[in-house]
């Protein structure tokens, strides 16, 4: 069902989708550089990531995204929704021994 929902991507992007998700869609650099909640933010998606190991895989429905991949400038333009939500994208890696799905939808 989901093949060709899916694109693939790498840890890096991956991680800047999950702190995307983490501000609610918005540029993940609008999140004050230095405050506390971005490095707790950006200590827990690394750990979260690390969990799957090196050889994961990283998908997302995410089409398209401004910025080169740094927290500072990555915002998330497009990307094909699997549901009829209008905000609906997110991110799945797989480990040899689990799956996870990082997905957040929402109507405006």
């Amino acid at each position: 069902m989901l093949r060709g929902c899916l694109e693939p991507t790498d840890r890096a992007t991956g991680r800047l989708i999950l702190l995307s998700l983490a501000a609610q869609f918005g540029n993940v650099g609008d999140i004050a550089k230095g405050s506390a909640h971005r490095q707790v933010l950006h200590g827990a998606t690394g750990t979260l990531l690390a969990r799957f190991g090196d050889g994961a895989t990283y998908w997302t429905c995410v089409e398209d995204f401004e910025g080169d991949c740094t927290p500072d400038d990555f915002y998330v333009n497009e990307w094909y929704g699997l549901t009829d939500l209008a905000r609906d994208f997110g991110l799945v890696v797989a480990s040899e021994d689990e799956v996870g799905v990082f997905w957040f939808g929402a109507d405006d």
